[in-house]
């Protein structure tokens, strides 16, 4: 995982990574699946009904976006940083923003 994150962070201008960083922090980033060769991701972009679809293969250091824009793009940037983040924190896949803390409301 980490030499994808530094491949990415490697092609990734300085423009395109401080957008995926915001896209990242601001938690538009949610695991579809990982089949242990691919982990598929969907990238939320504020104005845009529909996310981007972002596939990494952390094994061979590749990635995709169907954006259609540069390669990587920001939700390649994005993508790789919250997956990068989940397992650090011992996720497979990052999680809707809200989503990991389904709590019931406090008693007061």
């Amino acid at each position: 995982m980490i030499e994808l994150f530094k491949a990415v962070r490697g092609e990734a201008s300085t423009n395109l990574w401080s957008k995926g960083v915001s896209l990242a922090r601001s938690g538009s980033v949610v695991g579809e699946r990982d089949d242990g060769e691919e982990v598929l991701l969907k990238v939320s972009v504020p104005g845009q009904t529909v996310s981007p679809t972002v596939s990494l293969y952390p094994d061979d250091e590749e990635w995709a976006c169907d954006c259609g824009g540069p390669d990587p793009c920001e939700h390649v940037v994005a993508a790789v940083i919250a997956l990068k983040l989940a397992r650090e924190r011992g996720e497979d896949l990052p999680k809707a923003r809200g989503a990991a803390s389904k709590r019931a409301p406090a008693q007061v």
